[in-house]
């Protein structure tokens, strides 16, 4: 059977999307990771299926499955290269929502042709817990869900990390048991500036970018180091994103991320 997709990238994270809403597609995980392997298959961080709203809440619904063959809640540049695809094949119709594991998610087509969507409202944020590593016995680190769990490290320059090894490390450690956790590194380059570099869980490498990562990190900061909305963060694709939020000063709401997402070619997938 082929089944036509659309290969799409927002701030380097890469996804194979496919319209999904009258085929019936149900991939099984080695399709999942076939498809996503950048030697054997198309390439990609993870599949984006176009579906149906399965509650009538939401205009449409997706099916979210990483490079490992495993499901996940959320995806932030995944969310917004969706948001891209959906936008260009039913028009102007902004804002439109659709379904996710981790709740309704909305997005729009900002004026600049960027791509903004309203994260989940954050949840389960811890501070200034100690956890040991092989480098340092008492490291602390930071923890919030913005749709799916990221462990924050504040470091002194993210150039210098060894974004593989340690955030491997963090990823399965005993604290994040049993399904682990994704790991951002965060630099403070300013007051609302930040550099991240980001080691995914179900990816399990170091990715271009992260932007529930990148919304987790900026919503700790803004505990830690008193930022304000909005604050503008360097991801390694060299791609900035922007997250803008409301802050009560006990929670947060309307939790923005924005940034580009494009398509880069389509094709035909034979399963």
């Amino acid at each position: 059977m082929k089944v036509p997709f659309t290969k799409m990238q927002g701030a380097g994270n890469d996804f194979v999307l496919v319209d999904n809403r009258t085929r019936g597609l149900s991939l099984t995980p080695a399709q999942a990771i076939h498809i996503c392997d950048r030697f054997r298959g198309v390439g990609a961080a993870g599949i984006l299926l176009w579906e149906k709203s399965r509650t009538g809440v939401a205009d449409w619904a997706w099916t979210f499955l990483q490079s490992d063959g495993d499901t996940a809640d959320m995806c932030g540049n995944g969310a917004r290269c969706f948001g891209r695809f959906v936008h260009d094949n039913v028009g102007n119709r902004d804002p439109f929502t659709f379904e996710t594991g981790a709740g309704v998610v909305s997005v729009a087509a900002a004026p600049d042709n960027t791509i903004a969507i309203a994260l989940p409202a954050p949840k389960d944020a811890r501070f200034h817990e100690i956890i040991a590593l092989q480098q340092s016995p008492t490291t602390s680190v930071h923890f919030a869900n913005t749709g799916v769990p990221h462990a924050i490290l504040f470091v002194p320059d993210v150039r210098a990390v060894d974004v593989q090894a340690v955030g491997r490390e963090v990823r399965h450690h005993a604290h994040y048991a049993p399904r682990g956790t994704n790991v951002n590194f965060v630099q403070v380059l300013g007051h609302n500036r930040l550099a991240i570099r980001s080691y995914e869980r179900g990816v399990e490498v170091e990715t271009l970018a992260c932007g529930t990562g990148v919304a987790a990190a900026v919503l700790v900061t803004a505990r830690t180091h008193h930022f304000t909305s909005p604050v503008r963060v360097n991801v390694e694709s060299g791609d900035c994103l922007e997250i803008r939020f409301e802050d009560d000063g006990a929670t947060f709401s309307n939790v923005y991320l924005i940034g580009p997402a494009e398509q880069t070619f389509t094709g035909e997938i034979d399963l």
